[in-house]
């Protein structure tokens, strides 16, 4: 199976989402490689338990 690429276009940028009322909101900082917001994730769920991992695409 193929892996997707990025053109050099385009970044991918990674953070930490929480559930806040109803809305997510951004709690982290933004992080370009995905293993970096992953870590970010385990030391932050214990504070914010709903957390979630987010990213985009920027062109």
């Amino acid at each position: 199976m193929e892996k997707p690429t990025q053109s050099e276009s385009e970044k991918r940028i990674y953070f930490i989402m929480n559930n806040t009322s109803g809305a997510w909101l951004k709690v982290s900082d933004e992080y370009s490689r995905l293993t970096d917001a992953m870590r970010a994730l385990e030391r932050l769920i214990s504070r914010y338990p709903f957390a979630r991992l987010g990213g985009m695409t920027l062109r």
